[in-house]
This record gives structure tokens, C-alpha cells and sequence, in this order.
């Protein structure tokens, strides 16, 4: 017996009641508690997919201020600088 399945039972607040008490079994609620898991997990996914977006963006923000730094003409001296 794994240290998870008695922790998965104790997460199930439906598991200590009888299948009678809340219109389902512990299976159903064992079925919903690892689907929530599987979303949990999705969820982490979408999560770390959009923050390589995000990082992403933010190399290429990066790269586009460089070159714009590098494409920009040297300032020329005004009038009052020359004086």
C-alpha cells in the first residue's frame, strides 16, 4: 500500500460518509477527486506554457531595443551645444 492512497482517501471529505449520506459512492468521489488532479495538472501546464510566452516576449523586446539602439543615427549637436 502506497503513502498516496490513504492520503487521497483523507482529501475526499465524502469518503467517511456513508454512499447514501451524499448520493454517490467513495469511487465517484475517488473518480472527482482524480479528475481535479488531471485539471490540477493541465492547469500547471497551461501555466508554465504561458510563462515561456511571456518569456519569450520578453527576450524578443529585448533583441528589438537593441537593434533599434544600434539602427539609431548618432545624435547630431544642436546650436546650443556648439556654442
Amino acid at each position: 500500500m502506497s503513502m498516496a492512497e490513504p492520503l487521497a482517501i483523507s482529501l475526499c471529505p465524502a469518503a467517511s460518509l456513508h454512499s447514501s449520506d451524499f448520493g454517490g459512492s467513495v469511487s465517484d468521489c475517488l473518480q472527482a477527486q482524480e479528475a481535479r488532479m488531471r485539471e490540477q495538472e493541465a492547469e500547471k501546464q497551461e501555466r508554465a506554457r504561458l510563462e515561456e510566452i511571456l518569456t519569450m516576449c520578453a527576450e524578443y523586446e529585448r533583441q528589438a531595443q537593441c537593434e533599434r539602439q544600434q539602427s539609431k543615427p548618432p545624435s547630431t549637436p544642436t546650436l546650443q551645444q556648439n556654442r
